[in-house]
């Protein structure tokens, strides 16, 4: 699944700007021109984020039959550790999960199994997600430790990182890299763009697209991708986001026939609607 990564630099303006909510009529209107990443983490925030993830798969390479997986996980979010050096460790526990449409046959109740499990991953002090590690993890079970090796890393679709200059509305920044799918690396330019800002929250919207074609177990494997995302913000809480993502890929097999995946992702914050 494409994360919402972002690195480079902001085509726009730069120079000293707040990511602290203001106190005066003054500073609301300066601090709202633009803003400054990334949010400084402090131990002790917290956000409660519920997540919707779905999957349509269809093509001829399934028979023209089309399957669909869509689950939801609610998840808290902490900040435990925050080094000198703006750096440090979050926590994040799995609080509930459900099953919304699965494939006849299909058994998903290793997603029951996550409910409890908590892990940390480390953060840079430029924001950049670091090591996941399970928390606890000898006092989890066998069936614990392979539902987070299933569906550990959906929870992480939505990881944000951000240019390390003052942004205004309107100012764009690229980055270069590579998501996988069915086995495939597919490099990607993802285009950004902070396109609301205000005291209290900012707005980023994200397009991508990419053309590719690689070898798999010796077969040809050609196609495209399209992605587009929206990310709200508090300016307060570098944890408290929410995320609309759609992601669609179209892959062509020689001799097999063609595969149309459709996925979907929204990661809603307690307070903070989705994106429109």
């Amino acid at each position: 699944m494409c994360g919402l990564a972002v690195a480079g630099l902001a085509a726009g303006t730069a120079g000293a700007a707040s990511s602290e909510p203001p106190t005066s009529d003054a500073a609301t209107a300066a601090a709202a021109d633009e803003i400054q990443f990334p949010i400084a983490y402090e131990v002790g925030q917290t956000a409660v984020q519920t997540g919707r993830f779905t999957t349509e798969m269809s093509g001829s390479m399934l028979g023209g039959e089309s399957f669909t997986v869509d689950f939801e996980m609610a998840m808290t979010s902490e900040v435990i550790e925050v080094d000198e050096d703006g750096s440090g460790v979050l926590q994040i526990t799995f609080d509930s999960t459900e099953v919304l449409e699965a494939p006849d046959g299909a058994d998903l109740s290793t997603l029951d199994d996550l409910v409890g499990v908590s892990y940390t991953q480390e953060f840079d002090a430029d924001g950049e997600m670091g090591d996941v590690e399970l928390a606890d993890e000898d006092s989890l079970t066998d069936d614990q430790r392979d539902a987070f090796e299933e569906f550990g890393d959906q929870a992480q679709a939505a990881t944000v990182t951000f240019p390390e200059v003052a942004v205004a509305v309107g100012d764009t920044w690229s980055e270069e890299t590579e998501i996988e799918s069915e086995g495939i690396e597919i490099p990607m330019t993802l285009d950004y763009e902070l396109v609301a800002l205000d005291a209290e929250t900012y707005t980023l919207e994200m397009t991508a697209s990419s053309e590719f074609s690689d070898e798999i177990q010796g077969t040809d494997v050609d196609g495209d991708v399209l992605a587009t995302g929206t990310v709200v913000g508090r300016r307060d809480n570098p944890l408290a986001m929410s995320v609309t993502q759609n992601q669609a890929i179209t892959m062509h097999a020689d001799g097999e026939g063609s595969l149309e995946l459709v996925i979907d992702l929204t990661l809603e914050a307690d307070g903070l609607p989705l994106p429109a």
